[in-house]
């Protein structure tokens, strides 16, 4: 009789012990989170989400002329209870007005990890408490569609995808922009000078986007050892933003990383007492121009250059490690980047040293 007992507290723990563990595990795809959608187009390249596309369970603000920027939403709806079960899927509809196209996509997401980012917080070096709590889509041409999952923690690529063709009537979406051919004529007088051309030569392609999307593997290293760093802000071309703070020591450590768009870390010596505030920038425009058209062309050929030299640089060094090295000057003034591996270098062209910051002049930490 005792060993009988012994057996049934066995197995009702084991069975308390496994229904616990289960809850835990389901817990991504039966408690809500807090997020909403904000949509976006390439600059140059606009295009209108149709009503019905949906991230998870949170609609995709539909019907706006959206044409600026690749990563970066423009406005979001709050639409009934903010707080929903995590994404396992995207459905997107829309219309791209530069290829005049209509396109649906589908697209599965991994819906524990979004929950884990979506509901985990984080405290910045000040101690304020900062998270993910949005997402971010930009539609293309050709179909090409990226999401983003944003908030004060930073931006995190979240996936992207081809989405297919389809055949949609116009004039019963948009009833009242009269017929599509004069809706895509007028549009396209107003698209800059550069994509009319491809349209006119037929060289519309999304491969520009994708490419931003491509990773390296390398780590941030400075020429003095004797340096740490304990907090950074970085951007990157692919639309992605990364913080210490929600993102750890992921910058001074070798994994798949983009290409930064600026590069902004803070530094302390273990000799020194001052502390450091180093801001490079790989992609600046010109202060002086003002050209919308310009503008986007300028930042658009100096991702090609940095895709274009990281892409001969790892091609060469084949399976050496790399390194994103930062060479400050002793005086603590200057700075130059570089891609380095143990027998080559290259140094990055056409970075602005935005500056070296010292926190006995400046409030750097704030």
């Amino acid at each position: 009789m005792k060993q009988m007992i012994n057996y049934t507290i066995i197995f009702m723990s084991l069975f308390t012990l496994f229904t616990c563990s289960n809850k835990k595990m389901e817990d991504y795809k039966t408690k809500k989170v807090k997020y909403d959608v904000t949509p976006s187009a390439a600059d140059g390249y606009p295009c209108r989400i149709l009503p019905g596309s949906m991230v998870g369970y949170a609609p995709v603000p539909y019907g706006h002329y959206l044409e600026a920027s690749w990563g970066e939403g423009v406005f979001s709806w709050a639409v009934g209870d903010p707080t929903l079960i995590a994404p396992d899927t995207v459905f997107v509809e829309y219309y791209s007005i530069t290829d005049d196209k209509f396109y649906r996509g589908i697209y599965p997401m991994d819906q524990e990890k979004l929950y884990s980012l979506l509901s985990t917080k984080y405290k910045n070096y000040n101690g304020k408490e900062i998270g993910y709590y949005s997402f971010t889509m930009s539609v293309g041409t050709c179909g090409w569609v990226s999401l983003w999952i944003d908030g004060s923690a930073g931006s995190l690529e979240a996936g992207s995808f081809r989405a297919k063709e389809v055949e949609k009537n116009f004039e019963r979406i948009y009833p009242h922009m009269g017929s599509r051919a004069e809706y895509v004529k007028d549009c396209r007088a107003d698209l800059p000078a550069f994509v009319q051309k491809e349209i006119a030569e037929k060289r519309l392609s999304s491969a520009y986007w994708e490419r931003l999307a491509t990773k390296y593997k390398w780590k941030l290293v400075i020429n003095d050892s004797g340096f740490e760093v304990y907090n950074y802000d970085n951007d990157f071309i692919n639309a992605e933003r990364r913080l210490f703070a929600s993102s750890g020591n992921w910058l001074t450590e070798l994994n798949e990383k983009p290409i930064p768009l600026d590069l902004c870390f803070f530094i302390r010596h273990d000799r020194d007492p001052l502390r450091y505030k180093v801001w490079i920038k790989l992609v600046k425009t010109p202060d002086n121009m003002d050209n919308y058209e310009d503008r986007i062309l300028y930042k658009m050929n100096r991702n090609r250059q940095l895709l274009d030299l990281f892409d001969r640089f790892y091609s060469e060094a084949g399976n050496e490690e790399v390194s994103l090295y930062v060479e400050l000057s002793k005086n603590m003034k200057s700075a130059r980047l570089l891609l380095k591996t143990a027998t080559k270098e290259q140094e990055i062209p056409g970075c602005f040293l935005r500056g070296i910051f010292n926190s006995d002049e400046y409030d750097i930490d704030r």
